[in-house]
């Protein structure tokens, strides 16, 4: 009978101790999570390599390789591909201002190559006319 109480109390014991180690657990990481200092800076830290990782593939196509093909890889290189791309339409854009600058340039030097020409025809034809009125 002894024995049977003994284990009893020692029972309890141990259920006490483990509510309360749960209660002591739960504040402290409740605590934890309302702070967010440690794990909001390591998160922080895995945000930024993120982005600076996304930063150096966005600035190349990246090719798909078949070992890579889970869905967080080809997602990855989708949007840096998406990206890159985006950049060289943009480079694009701008060679084709470029090129229409270029166009009235040439179409108003045509012109005015033009206009030299005549005049240069005009002064040739009045000084041959002169010519033939000395002789």
């Amino acid at each position: 009978m002894y024995m049977k109480n003994l284990y009893i109390k020692i029972l309890i014991l141990f259920l006490i101790f483990l509510f309360l180690y749960n209660l002591y657990n739960c504040f402290f990481s409740l605590k934890e999570g309302l702070e967010g200092s440690e794990e909001s800076e390591e998160n922080n830290q895995y945000m930024q390599n993120n982005q600076i990782m996304q930063n150096e593939q966005q600035s190349q196509y990246q090719d798909y390789d078949p070992k890579q093909n889970t869905p967080m890889v080809l997602a990855q290189k989708n949007q840096a591909n998406i990206m890159a791309l985006r950049d060289q339409l943009k480079g694009l854009s701008d060679i084709q201002q470029t090129i229409n600058k270029l166009t009235s340039r040439v179409d108003q030097n045509e012109k005015n190559i033009t206009v030299l020409t005549n005049a240069q025809t005009a002064q040739g034809k009045n000084i041959a006319e002169r010519g033939k009125d000395k002789i």
